[in-house]
């Protein structure tokens, strides 16, 4: 990290981190001093260059001073949910085989609680619990060992994806490939030192981690952390960008229904406040667009990317809205569209496979290309349109392939609608057969029968569902992504159908 004592110490007492409600803040200068305490005690406790090892943190300080810690000592940091399955958290242990564990105050692990140093005698893995008091306490100008000078080839983070496509991946994240795409995306963006992005995302996945981490520090802005976005974050969002002078949004759509739906309540005002929301993960619908735009005076800005290629296409403030686009292709990327309409990139950003997976790696990057499993078109000015998941979202109805975002699209249009998800389930029958969930915009306002009749006026015959289901809401990750087995949960099994 040859730059980061220079970055520190331009501006030492400029704020680089504030937790929103608890008011605790790190300055750059303080940033300095806690990461070469941490990186200490951890060199100390025989933390070396290429160590794996897991931070298990809420939105929470500990968790940023944490990772710059392990890029002071060259390990490689795996973020995972400190509320994480049993099943999920077995998985990282044997295939990642970390060194160490960092956790927050009071983490509970299954079977145990975190103390504050307990070492494994058989596995030699470490279990240590940080805390601000700690790290405050630690704070010194001194490093007792070499910092890592780090190639543009070496990991500095495993991310494992949510599995909702199958068994969960760990994604190596170069350095480089991480350096290259924020610096592209913030200077397209014009990040700089008055930039305070208020970031509600989980830090373990891709969005949070990036938007929390690195990417502001390059730029010197400052980051306002959030707990993950939740309805009593909504509820105070004037706060966020009054009080804390938040002005970049990190979002996906359904965190931009749910500002709108508390808009009405805000005690201070909220218009004029962002200079733009960043969404992406799901697709963002133009009459949503529309609406925050005008209710919070702003401007939206989708985008598109993913774990293993980070950004591939965006909108930057200049750049005019294209009905159906995610923007254009991102400066150093290639883009082409196979003969099944599967995008493919090629670009510095590209991930280094997945963990341990050398095979399933071959599966998805070929000849430098990354197969995206996204299906999509570039227009004649070169905005990248997206048309849904090569597998999930193609439901292979008696040989017929039929979009499930299509139908989608369709039932998002009837009044009342506020959200919407389409599952192809199997069938004895037919292979495959359509099952739509759909969640109202007021409680009791949809009538199942009359949204059956609603779709066959407006769907073709082949692309009718088997049967509508209305649930309370859409089952979703943090970032935006239907939960496939939560749905499926809410069906109640039809005669002769699933």
């Amino acid at each position: 990290m040859d730059t980061f004592d220079l970055t520190c110490m331009k501006e030492p007492e400029a704020v680089f981190l504030i937790e929103a409600y608890t008011d605790r803040a790190v300055t750059y200068g303080d940033l300095r001093l806690m990461v070469n305490g941490l990186a200490n005690r951890l060199h100390e406790q025989g933390i070396r260059n290429g160590d794996r090892v897991v931070l298990m943190f809420d939105n929470q300080l500990e968790f940023i001073i944490s990772h710059f810690a392990l890029l002071r000592l060259g390990a490689i940091a795996v973020p995972m949910a400190p509320d994480v399955s049993e099943e999920m958290f077995q998985h990282v242990l044997q295939q990642g085989e970390p060194r160490c564990l960092l956790g927050k105050d009071g983490l509970k692990l299954p079977g145990a609680i975190i103390t504050d140093a307990i070492v494994d005698a058989d596995s030699q893995f470490i279990t240590l619990t940080i805390t601000e008091l700690q790290l405050r306490e630690e704070m010194t100008e001194e490093t007792m060992f070499e910092p890592a000078s780090l190639d543009s080839e070496d990991p500095i983070a495993i991310l494992y994806t949510s599995g909702t496509t199958g068994r969960s991946k760990g994604v190596i994240m170069k350095y480089g490939a991480v350096r290259a795409d924020f610096e592209d995306f913030g200077q397209d963006l014009g990040f700089d030192r008055s930039t305070r992005i208020i970031q509600v995302m989980p830090v373990h996945h891709a969005d949070g981690w990036c938007y929390s981490f690195l990417l502001p520090f390059r730029f010197g802005s400052s980051v306002l952390l959030t707990p993950t976005f939740q309805a009593s974050v909504a509820a105070s969002f004037d706060r966020l960008v009054g009080e804390y002078g938040g002005n970049v949004l990190i979002a996906v759509p359904s965190m931009l229904k749910s500002l709108l739906a508390f808009k009405p309540r805000y005690l201070g005002p909220v218009e004029g406040k962002l200079r733009y929301v960043l969404c992406g993960s799901a697709k963002l619908h133009l009459d949503l667009v529309e609406s925050f735009e005008t209710q919070f005076d702003t401007r939206i800005l989708d985008n598109y990317g993913s774990t293993e290629a980070l950004l591939i296409a965006y909108y930057t403030p200049e750049m005019p809205y294209r009905k159906g686009s995610v923007g254009m292709k991102a400066p150093r990327c290639e883009i082409r569209i196979t003969e099944e309409g599967e995008i493919a990139v090629r670009s510095p950003y590209l991930f280094g496979g997945y963990y341990k997976l050398p095979e399933v790696t071959a599966e998805v990057l070929k000849d430098g290309w990354y197969y995206t499993g996204d299906e999509g078109f570039l227009d004649e000015d070169g905005f990248l349109h997206l048309a849904g998941r090569r597998t999930q979202d193609v439901i292979n109805k008696a040989g017929k392939k039929i979009s499930a975002n299509a139908i989608d699209e369709v039932l998002l249009a009837c009044p009342g609608v506020a959200d919407a998800a389409t599952l192809g389930l199997s069938d004895a029958i037919y292979g495959e057969e359509i099952y739509s969930f759909v969640a109202a915009s007021e409680i009791g306002k949809l009538d199942e029968a009359e949204l059956m009749e609603y779709a066959r006026k407006s769907l073709p015959r082949e692309q009718w569902p088997k049967q509508i289901i209305i649930v309370d809401s859409i089952p979703r990750t943090a970032i935006g992504k239907v939960i496939r087995s939560a749905l499926m949960d809410d069906l109640k099994q039809p005669t002769g159908g699933v």
